[in-house]
């Protein structure tokens, strides 16, 4: 009885437990990898304690053993400057780094960097350009490019975990370490190319650390790191946006003031400081855009997910699809909230996205743009699921 009670509740959210299996790189990851699954599993069946300290720690060893196996090469070639003409903007986001090691400005070095990858004079529109902060931030660190890596690797670990603690917020604690474990291989990407260098990762990870402390009841700290994550790349604004609409629907104030706060300064800059230093540069507002195509969408959705063992099965648009559907059942049931919340995460930035590859925005280069909603659409699908399944266990 007390498994036939366990397989109807918890049935359909173990069905995600293969998805976060990985690719097999060496054996040591592959055992890593599966034994984090199996560690998982023991978790929620047994709700004892051990499994989930011991999924935690291997959650840990596992990135940071992929991290030393491959991340050498990035870190390498972090190391040097680039030399004059190369491809990417990676690089050219690298050039500009050492540029500002070497003491230009912001403003002088991006169009110098961007310059010797086109290589032609740099002339762009606002999309183009990125803002400031991150390179500040690199350039402070210490010694040469590769303290970039270690920094990145700090603050994906750091990401991975505040997963967990968003789950913990919605779910038990052994159900929680199914984000972490689903998370982690869509990190693997920037742990080993020089695409941790673009800043939509950085963009995404401080918001992720943000959403943990928003979730905790902490919004000026959360307001802080989503500061960061604008700073970091402003398209970020629209899940902060979402989130204080829902909470105005939801009528939920106390907790968005602080945001709004910290929203507010950051426009100030953006638009006081940013965008007339941008100005400066024969910078034009809008993009001119080719005839669109939605079916670009599907290179989003395929971005990172090589590092899964399922990643030829499309599984963010099997989790996209079933994820919406869920919370969708949950909206028809009239549970507002947390539903309201969770699509507000995902939905409206895939929106935005689809909108602008519909206007001829995004083009297959544009894969990247995955960045912006696939990892908090995995975030979000165990706990729309652990919903639906409790829903399901009462009929």
């Amino acid at each position: 009885m007390v498994i036939l009670v366990f397989m109807r509740r918890d049935i359909l959210y173990l069905i995600l437990l293969p998805f976060g299996l990985t690719i097999n790189y060496f054996p040591v990851l592959t055992f890593l990898n599966v034994t984090t699954l199996i560690s998982i599993f023991f978790a929620i069946i047994t709700k004892k304690r051990i499994f989930i300290i011991l999924t935690l720690c291997l959650l840990l060893t596992q990135v940071l053993t992929f991290a030393a196996v491959k991340g050498g090469s990035v870190r390498q070639e972090f190391a040097h400057d680039p030399e004059k003409s190369y491809t990417t903007d990676m690089r050219a986001f690298l050039k500009t780094y050492y540029l500002m090691k070497s003491g230009d400005n912001f403003y002088d070095a991006f169009p110098k960097g961007m310059s010797g990858w086109l290589g032609v004079n740099f002339h762009t529109d606002l999309a183009g350009w990125r803002e400031p902060f991150l390179f500040y931030l690199w350039s402070f660190l210490p010694g040469n490019g590769e303290s970039i890596y270690y920094l990145g690797l700090l603050i994906i670990m750091t990401a991975i975990f505040s997963g967990y603690a968003i789950a913990k917020k919605f779910l038990s604690d052994a159900k929680s370490l199914m984000i972490p474990f689903l998370l982690l291989p869509y990190f693997y990407l920037p742990l080993s190319e020089i695409s941790l260098l673009q800043v939509e990762w950085w963009g995404l990870i401080f918001l992720i650390i943000g959403l943990a402390f928003y979730v905790h009841k902490h919004p000026w700290v959360a307001g802080i790191f989503f500061i960061l994550s604008l700073a970091s790349r402003e398209i970020f604004l629209i899940p902060i946006l979402s989130i204080i609409a829902v909470n105005f629907f939801i009528r939920k104030t106390w907790n968005i003031r602080p945001l709004i706060i910290c929203l507010t300064a950051f426009c100030v800059y953006f638009f006081l400081y940013h965008i007339p230093k941008i100005s400066l540069h024969q910078t034009s507002l809008l993009r001119s855009t080719n005839s669109g195509d939605w079916h670009i969408l599907n290179t989003t959705f395929a971005y990172s997910s090589w590092n899964y063992l399922l990643g030829s099965f499309r599984p963010f648009i099997i989790l996209f699809i079933t994820t919406t559907s869920f919370l969708i059942f949950q909206i028809i049931r009239k549970k507002w909230h947390p539903t309201l919340f969770l699509m507000s995460l995902y939905l409206p930035i895939f929106g935005f996205a689809l909108i602008v590859s519909l206007n001829g925005g995004l083009t297959p280069w544009h894969d990247y743009w995955g960045i912006y909603f696939v990892p908090l659409l995995i975030i979000v699908s165990p706990i729309a699921l652990d919903t639906f399944s409790d829903t399901f266990s009462q009929v």
